[in-house]
């Protein structure tokens, strides 16, 4: 296990006030602040509120909380259709190189890489909630 050995002044997540700000800023932005637990917003105020005080979290069980709010605040619908396109793409490929699909349709594996194919497929994904075939 290699351990990571802070220097003098060097946040080792960058979880600093201002960060934190800036992360609370763009929930309130994109709605996904009310979507949290009041736990969860509670948690993240009182982290907020101590990195203000005393400029850095040390505790990893406190950072791995910290880091599943941040996803959740920093999310948009926009990165989560990607997300969800690229998941589908990824089964799609494997099922059709088992399948040997790419013998007889070559054009599916560019089709696989086209950024408006996997947003079209995590649009489908979404609506479909994803099952069945887009």
């Amino acid at each position: 296990m290699i351990l990571y050995v802070k220097k003098e002044g060097e946040h080792l997540l960058g979880l600093d006030y201002k960060r934190l700000s800036r992360v609370f800023r763009k929930g309130i932005s994109n709605r996904s602040w009310f979507s949290l637990s009041p736990v969860k917003r509670a948690l993240f105020r009182a982290a907020k509120g101590y990195c203000r005080s005393a400029g850095e979290i040390a505790s990893p069980k406190l950072l791995k909380a910290l880091i599943g709010i941040i996803k959740k605040l920093t999310s948009s619908v926009k990165r989560e259709i990607y997300q969800r396109g690229l998941e589908r793409a990824h089964e799609l490929r494997r099922k059709y190189r088992e399948s040997d699909v790419f013998d007889w349709c070559p054009q599916a594996k560019e089709w696989l890489q086209d950024m408006d194919y996997i947003f079209y497929l995590g649009v489908s994904s979404m609506n479909s909630k994803g099952c069945g075939f887009p």
